[in-house]
């Protein structure tokens, strides 16, 4: 999915610090909020730009509980009745969650998204659907406990409320604020929108659940934990090489390490090799870059190492994504190569040098315009 609409968000940039007074968004630990009316006008403005960008991508909604129009002024009610930077920030999380986005995409600077400035929410449970179909007939949600909770809840006990609202409303507020076109792909998504307070629950409220253990209802409470963005010091692989014990490739062992990328060798398997890749984001890694760690990788280690390599294992478990790979494949292909094909509709904003600039994360790309063509170039192989 390409980075396209940053327009969006610095339209919304300009308009909060121009609301606020404040001249430098980046350098301020806090924004003091603007006008009610000031947010309601964000929200219309943003909505506007949808609309016009995005409006294909509306589509999908039409089988949603409610109308887009309808949810949009839910949003502008809960932007005027927004008391923090971070009331506001989840409104504009919750409007780009509310349909799949095709063009457009929402991204906060930090003093908006509490998730990125103080942590992440982490329950002492998780739930699901019993059932999860088309129909959506009233499935019934069980609680699995996490860790060493499970005298809080047990693994098997049936969700009927959270904060005295039954589960069902919950799932159907789930639906209207979720990407996927069908009901039951939004059913998965449920615990997790939950947790990522893209629902009508965040931090700040309390997690008061009634459950059914055979045939008892009980009611408990929960206290959420905010796990912060940095590593957990309890972690048992915090520090070490790609976030990964060496015990988890029996018989292999280190035979590489760069920042996010290690290889790892065995001497009963000397032609099998196990990359193991833990993230594709350096934007918090001082002076390294994607490119940067797969050249160095390939001068001082897979240049060599790759003629007698005939089994190549690739572990991107827990990797939760970053820049475009696009880097690997030169590793591994020795023609042109492309990722994907993907369409854009023609849009105003392509006609600006600097937002096609940001397309893809900088990558080489190919673009074909139907009107007039263009020349194209390939990113070269590593090493070709």
């Amino acid at each position: 999915m390409s980075k396209i609409l940053v327009f969006s968000m610095f339209l919304f940039a300009v308009t909060f610090t121009r609301a606020s007074g404040n001249e430098d968004l980046a350098n301020k630990d806090s924004l003091a909020l603007p006008s009610a009316e000031a947010r309601m006008q964000m929200v219309s403005k943003l909505k506007e730009i949808i609309d016009r960008i995005d409006g294909d991508g509306l589509l999908p909604r039409a089988n949603r509980p409610e109308t887009w129009e309808s949810t949009i002024q839910r949003l502008i009610d809960e932007a005027a009745n927004a008391s923090t930077a971070y009331d506001l920030g989840r409104v504009f999380k919750r409007m780009d969650a509310t349909y799949p986005n095709l063009h457009a995409k929402v991204f906060l600077v930090p003093q908006l998204d509490e998730k990125e400035t103080a942590g992440s929410v982490r329950l002492p449970f998780k739930f699901y659907a019993e059932k999860i179909d088309r129909q959506n007939n009233n499935h019934r949600y069980f609680l699995v406990a996490l860790n060493q909770n499970k005298k809080f809840v047990q693994t098997g006990d049936e969700l009927l409320e959270i904060n005295s609202i039954p589960i069902q409303k919950w799932s159907d507020e789930n639906f209207i604020f979720c990407k996927f076109p069908y009901r039951q792909q939004c059913e998965v998504e449920f615990f997790d929108n939950f947790r990522n307070e893209l629902l009508g629950w965040n931090r700040h409220q309390p997690v008061d659940l009634k459950i059914k253990r055979g045939s008892q209802v009980i009611s408990v409470s929960a206290s959420p934990e905010i796990r912060t963005n940095k590593q957990n010091p309890e972690d048992e692989t915090a520090g070490l090489p790609c976030g990964v014990k060496s015990s988890r490739y029996k018989g292999f062992l280190l035979a590489y390490e760069g920042q996010h990328l290690c290889a790892f060798e065995s001497s009963s398997q000397p032609q099998t090799v196990v990359l193991r890749i833990d993230s594709f984001r350096y934007e918090d890694v001082p002076f390294a870059v994607l490119d940067g760690e797969v050249q160095i990788f390939w001068n001082n280690y897979w240049r060599k190492k790759s003629p007698t390599v005939k089994t190549l294992i690739l572990d991107v478990i827990g990797n939760y994504g970053g820049q475009s790979p696009m880097p690997y494949y030169g590793l591994f292909y020795t023609q042109p190569h492309q990722e994907q094909y993907v369409q854009f509709k023609k849009i105003t904003e392509f006609e600006q040098h600097e937002i096609l600039e940001s397309l893809f994360w900088g990558d080489k790309c190919v673009f074909r315009l139907r009107r007039p063509a263009v020349s194209v170039r390939f990113r070269p192989a590593i090493g070709a």
